[in-house]
């Protein structure tokens, strides 16, 4: 377990080119939002709702049994892979740094210069707490751990002593607060959301012979690292009763910062981009995780009742739309195909729905590719699971790459 932390931290090289291969990434993927092709903007209703829209916050708990005190998440560990992550994984566990340069090595010399059989993996942990004191005053509090790495060959050679690696990892360390607003009926929510973090990230090209034997090196002298303060908004309506139609936005990363020569991958091009900039300790100013750039979402659901327990939800999702007031700064992502934007799900859940749903079943769509998931509840120990492919290219045909998520989870009411 030693060798794969270390793999997924900080790992940096002493030149750095410019790369423009890239995904829109998702720092805090939920296990439930990603079964649902992360379309969850309008319906945020769960320990989720931070990372998705903080609007949601207010409803964790229903609205005829809100309390003071409305939920705590502790711990909830999501774990997740590729095949290639997964195959690391098993293979690396308790060996030793030379062994799993070895299997690392067999890896990535089997993926050559297909990503789809690069090494990703994420591993994070998170604790946090609802409340809603006083009543229509709703809060969250918590902290989180999340670590996200993925390693994939350039170009392809038949010499594993000459192969080339990129590596793309983030190590976000950070807490969150969060201030709500919402009305008596709870149809219309508002909220307010800082997220001070430390980020420890790189995104660089590293011969595959040095990539573990020197990585203490490289994690004490080369990794950039930093503070920001991400800030979000967010705003949920439910417009009737019936079928619960809802509507969502969320702004997530108000821009704290710009960057004037940020290299966005989607127009191959230098533009000034804004959103939560992190600043700190910096030895490679061509990584992306310098700024997380503005993400502007929006989104409708719909809740149509098959029964007195039974329950499909469907959502649309528009996500990465971008502002700019003069075709200088850009407030978000310009240059993104739009497929790459559009998200969408449904989900079957069981019981009363206006309570948890010690059952669930989802289907999404995920920037023109599939996702499927499920929820598993019993008493407070929740487990869920989630399959979602992602497009990891930046150019318009699209590339996927499947991953798998897990989460398991202790959740008081």
């Amino acid at each position: 377990m030693f060798l794969i932390m270390s793999c997924l931290f900080f790992l940096n090289d002493s030149f750095h080119p410019e790369l423009l291969a890239q995904e829109l990434r998702e720092n805090y993927l939920g296990v439930r939002p990603a079964g649902m092709g992360n379309a969850t903007t309008s319906f945020s209703d769960d320990e989720n709702s931070v990372w998705t829209n903080p609007a949601g916050i207010a409803r964790v708990r229903k609205a005829r049994s809100r309390h003071p005190f409305s939920l705590l998440t502790m711990p909830s560990i999501i774990v997740g892979g590729n095949a290639g992550g997964q195959k690391f994984i098993a293979k690396s566990t308790g060996k030793s740094l030379s062994a799993g340069a070895e299997v690392l090595e067999g890896i990535l010399s089997e993926a050559s210069s297909n990503q789809a059989q690069s090494i990703w993996v994420r591993v994070s942990n998170t604790m946090i707490g609802f409340f809603d004191a006083p009543r229509g005053s709703p809060w969250a509090v918590g902290l989180i751990t999340n670590v996200m790495s993925k390693i994939r060959p350039e170009g392809s050679s038949s010499s594993v002593a000459d192969a080339v690696t990129v590596v793309d990892s983030t190590t976000d360390v950070g807490g969150v607060l969060t201030m709500g607003w919402t009305n008596r009926s709870n149809r219309i929510n508002f909220a307010l959301q800082l997220r001070p973090t430390m980020r420890y990230g790189f995104y660089d090209k590293i011969p595959l012979a040095d990539l573990l034997p020197k990585f203490k090196t490289k994690i004490k002298e080369e990794s950039n690292n930093g503070l920001g303060i991400g800030a979000d908004l967010g705003f949920i309506w439910t417009i009737a009763d019936y079928w619960f139609p809802s509507i969502g936005v969320a702004v997530k990363n108000l821009p704290t910062g710009c960057i004037d020569n940020y290299l966005n991958a989607f127009e191959e091009k230098r533009q000034k981009v804004c959103g939560t900039k992190y600043g700190g300790t910096v030895n490679n100013q061509e990584s992306p995780y310098l700024l997380d750039p503005t993400d502007v979402r929006v989104g409708l659901s719909i809740s149509p009742r098959l029964g007195r327990k039974l329950t499909l939800r469907f959502s649309a999702d528009l996500h990465h739309l971008y502002i700019s007031p003069d075709n200088k700064t850009y407030y978000g992502l310009p240059g993104v195909e739009p497929i790459k934007n559009l998200h969408g799900g449904a989900e079957l859940y069981f019981g009363n729905p206006l309570a948890v749903a010690p059952f669930s079943l989802r289907v999404g769509f995920n920037q023109g590719f599939s996702s499927f998931g499920g929820t598993l509840r019993l008493g407070s120990l929740v487990m869920e699971a989630a399959m979602i492919e992602t497009d990891i290219s930046s150019d318009p045909s699209g590339e996927k790459d499947q991953r798998f998520l897990a989460n398991l989870s202790l959740q008081f009411y």
